[in-house]
């Protein structure tokens, strides 16, 4: 019986087999003809590239920027994850995404957890007043009165570019206790409108914006505008990520963004109503509303990439030259003072592991991307030139905030600089670079033992001498500085438990505060 079933058994497993393999080659043939009567001949694959809402992202989102790739033979897709760094990092991870945009801080942070699944090939904007924080209490004025309150309720959005631009203040201006470490304050949102509404409730006495809620907020008369991502360099740095991957087995999608993006960015530049309509268009929201968003923002072609962020280029470099490298770096020790990095995390703990400048340096032939415009300066950001003012303008200038102290010392006694003081300026230097629009304001005080006039006399002898130093060693415009001596006139409280003569040692200080150049 089992005999007589095998036969047909057998039959019916040929002809299945036969029907199956037919209607594959058949599909082949089909596929092959399909192929070559349609611009799928042409195809290179598709690119993938994870990122979010935000406005700097537009010329990626727009048409032109798909339609240049699909001249290049390669299919656009845009996966929002509205702002899931961690998601993101993954995706670049898994091999779901080619290329991704991250704030540098975001990538440094996040892309711990993968082990760095990517590098940074281009430098895409940088924001240059999109963010800022308001407060709402009117006793809080500037930096140095919000570093006096320790329960100010404070509405950030977290996991955001605006919570790293609070870290950054924190950090530079001494402040982690009021802005950072103190839980009870903090009133996580959801975003830069909610963080608004939390201020205008009064749920909140300071607020982290952007943009367009920062613009009303400075519009109120109410409100205190304290300090905005326009008067730093360097700290909130978009950047185009490609997958490890990506760069290994596939460069070309990775070169084919880049001359996209940059030609885009050109092509904006000449035509700047075509510009704002894209803008605007983007953002779902009227041309006026779109200039706003684009003043606070400054996109980065590919000579700014070349010449000062990656360092490509092969004219003569500036100090400048490596600005992405000094972002990184500026990062992680914002991460560290903050308390997210016990150690700098990076890979060899260096940033040059989180960059891949090849990419960049492969379209830099094509003649039309140098077309473009910087809209950068190669200078180093030491080097800006300030009027002369008077004493009584220096007095009206608007204070914004004293930095955290560094122990610049002296030989006892005396206005000679210590070893230990020149390190300490050369530390407080990078301040002055990442905030370049601001006038400085050195300011020497003294311990109370002693004569009050021989003090005041001390302490301004030793302030003019740190500004002399940082004229002559860093090319510190002079005009930008201002030396005062206080002598023991301005005494810090004593901590408890702090011991007379530490407190004595902590009361002999130089200080730095920033006024804004506003005459």
């Amino acid at each position: 019986m089992i005999r007589r079933l095998i036969g047909p058994f057998v039959v019916f497993l040929l002809v299945s087999l036969t029907a199956v393999v037919a209607h594959f080659f058949a599909s082949r043939e089909e596929a092959a003809l399909r192929l070559s009567t349609s611009n799928l001949e042409s195809a290179k694959g598709i690119i993938r590239i994870g990122l979010d809402a935000y406005a700097g992202y537009a010329p990626i989102r727009s048409k032109d920027f798909r339609n240049r790739l699909l001249k290049n033979g390669y299919r656009l897709e845009l996966i929002d994850d509205q702002g899931d760094y961690a998601q993101r990092v993954e995706a670049l991870a898994n091999g779901s995404l080619e290329l991704a945009v991250f704030t540098v801080d975001s990538f440094v942070l996040n892309g711990l957890k993968e082990n760095y699944p990517g590098s940074i090939i281009a430098v895409l904007s940088e924001s240059t007043g999109s963010d800022g924080i308001v407060s709402a209490a009117p006793q809080v004025t500037d930096l140095d009165a919000l570093k006096q309150e320790t329960d100010l309720r404070i509405a950030y959005t977290p996991d955001s570019p605006s919570e790293h631009f609070l870290k950054a203040i924190a950090a530079d201006f001494g402040m982690q206790d009021q802005l950072t470490k103190n839980r009870s304050n903090k009133r996580p949102v959801t975003g830069s409108e909610d963080a608004l509404k939390a201020l205008k409730k009064g749920d909140a006495d300071i607020a982290v914006l952007w943009e367009p809620e920062l613009s009303k907020a400075k519009a109120d008369t109410k409100l205190n505008y304290l300090i905005g991502s326009e008067s730093t360099r360097g700290l909130i740095v978009d950047v185009l990520v490609a997958s490890t991957e990506t760069l290994n087995d596939h460069p070309e999608k990775a070169e084919a963004i880049l001359e996209a993006y940059f030609q885009q960015l050109i092509d904006y530049r000449k035509d700047r109503a075509a510009f704002i309509k894209a803008l605007a268009d983007d953002a779902g929201t009227q041309k006026n509303v779109a200039e706003q968003i684009a003043q606070g923002i400054a996109w980065k072609g590919y000579e700014a990439n070349a010449a000062i962020w990656l360092g490509t280029a092969q004219n003569e470099l500036s100090a400048e030259g490596y600005r992405l490298y000094n972002s990184i770096e500026r990062t992680v020790s914002i991460l560290i003072e903050t308390g997210d990095f016990s150690r700098n995390m990076l890979p060899q703990q260096d940033p040059r592991s989180l960059i891949f400048e090849r990419p960049l340096r492969n379209i830099g032939a094509s003649k039309s991307l140098s077309a473009g415009n910087t809209s950068d300066t190669a200078a180093d950001l030491l080097s800006h030139d300030f009027s002369p003012l008077s004493p009584d303008m220096w007095q009206r200038l608007p204070k914004v905030g004293t930095l955290k102290l560094r122990p610049i010392s002296f030989r006892s006694g005396t206005n000679e600089l210590s070893d230990a003081g020149i390190e300490a300026i050369t530390q407080m230097i990078d301040s002055l670079r990442n905030y370049p629009d601001f006038r400085v304001i050195v300011s020497g005080h003294t311990n109370s033992r002693g004569d009050p006039e021989a003090n005041r006399e001390l302490s301004r002898t030793r302030a003019n001498r740190v500004v002399d130093y940082i004229h002559r060693k860093f090319a510190v415009d002079a005009n930008r500085l201002l030396a005062v001596g206080h002598g023991s006139d301005q005494p810090l409280s004593r901590n408890a438990g702090e011991s007379f003569r530490a407190h004595q040692n902590r009361l002999a200080r130089v200080e730095f505060s920033f006024v804004r150049d506003s005459l």
